[in-house]
């Protein structure tokens, strides 16, 4: 669940850095200049982690880094935090994600308007970004934005995603040469 904090104040990235470096925990982004705190389920984490496990099993770590929501991504003015990260591996002690390949967003029920709308509108400028996949936490289902589906222009993303439904199925990223299952990313989900 995302709840904006209360505060008048507005932060550019820097005033948001240095009062993320004073907290204790929690996960936050930076909004037009508001500071939003992300709360998430243990479905969602289970999901997270599921795509995490996926991903590493089936991209070489030497070539790609996937990381989890404590990679801050810029997009901006906005700070991000998404749910998984995909870049080329590189700098281990860098903070922030500098060249997103594939980004993944698992919704809570306040963060449908928010992954649908803001973040796709926000992720589909980044030049290095090659797909896009939300994931429901309740069931087997995914909607993709894939860069070169457009015959007209093979760097565009698709106006409307594709969406895959259902444990049989399989989420395909030609960009990094990989399919992940969705009943490996929703095991135990939706099962009780």
């Amino acid at each position: 669940m995302d709840t904006p904090l209360d505060t008048d104040a507005r932060l550019d990235k820097k005033a948001f850095y240095d009062w993320l470096d004073q907290q204790d925990g929690g996960h936050y982004e930076l909004e037009d200049g508001k500071i939003v705190r992300v709360k998430v389920s243990k479905g969602h984490a289970r999901i997270v982690s599921h795509f995490i496990k996926a991903l590493g099993r089936l991209l070489d770590p030497t070539v790609w880094d996937v990381v989890a929501a404590e990679f801050a991504l810029e997009v901006g003015v906005q700070v991000r935090f998404p749910d998984v990260v995909v870049e080329p591996a590189g700098d281990e002690k860098a903070l922030k994600c500098e060249a997103a390949k594939l980004l993944v967003e698992v919704l809570s029920p306040s963060s449908v308007g928010r992954d649908f709308n803001l973040k796709l509108a926000e992720y589909k400028t980044l030049e290095t970004l090659d797909a896009y996949i939300i994931a429901s936490q309740d069931e087997p289902i995914c909607w993709l934005w894939r860069r070169g589906t457009d015959a007209a222009d093979a760097r565009a993303f698709p106006d409307h995603p594709q969406e895959i439904h259902g444990r049989d199925k399989a989420i395909d990223v030609p960009a990094l040469g990989i399919s992940l299952p969705l009943a490996e990313i929703y095991l135990g989900v939706g099962d009780r």
